[in-house]
């Protein structure tokens, strides 16, 4: 027999046992939580819950829980976690654009790799423009003549090696933008 429950506590052990009562029946009973594999989740009190008597009596179980905040969409997944009064806290949602949303859809994650390679080149360029500053330092004569773009009239014969003038950083951290996963 089917029955429609009403959740009063969960009880912590390794296999999950869920105190419940049964409408129209008062009753109060303690039956397994059968849960999909690979899923670990614990109600919270006041939920509407499916009791399930089996063939062995002694064995009845619960077999899920009706969702009172179903906002999915056809083929997604939406995952998420409540405090004890049953708010929402946070959510994983694998919606079906293609896009994983993980507590939120403000901003973009990032892959570490393509994010490190944009810094490395940001600090080469950075590293060379310091070099070819010092350059210009050392070889500098105060109050001597210069030539828009040049530190000295003519290029010396020190500083003939460096690229002058200086151009822009081609760092871009782009490659880094993760566009199918966001988060908050």
């Amino acid at each position: 027999m089917n029955i429609i429950s009403t959740v009063l506590k969960s009880l912590n052990s390794t296999i999950r046992k869920v105190t419940v009562t049964t409408l129209g029946k008062g009753l109060t009973r303690t039956p397994t939580e059968a849960a999909p594999f690979g899923s670990d989740t614990n109600p919270v009190a006041s939920m509407q819950a499916v009791y399930m008597d089996t063939v062995n009596s002694s064995t009845p179980v619960l077999v899920g829980y009706f969702n009172l905040d179903a906002i999915a969409q056809p083929g997604e997944n939406r995952q998420y976690a409540t405090d004890a009064d049953g708010n929402r806290v946070f959510y994983t949602w694998m919606k079906n654009d293609g896009t994983f949303e993980i507590g939120g859809n403000a901003n973009h994650m990032t892959q570490f790799e393509g994010l490190q390679t944009a810094f490395n080149q940001l600090r080469t360029d950075h590293d060379a423009m310091v070099a070819q500053w010092n350059s210009f330092c050392t070889d500098y004569i105060p109050g001597g003549p210069t030539v828009a773009g040049l530190p000295l009239v003519g290029i010396p014969a020190t500083l003939s090696s460096h690229n002058l003038p200086l151009t822009n950083s081609t760092a871009d951290i782009t490659p880094a933008k993760l566009s199918n996963i966001k988060t908050e």
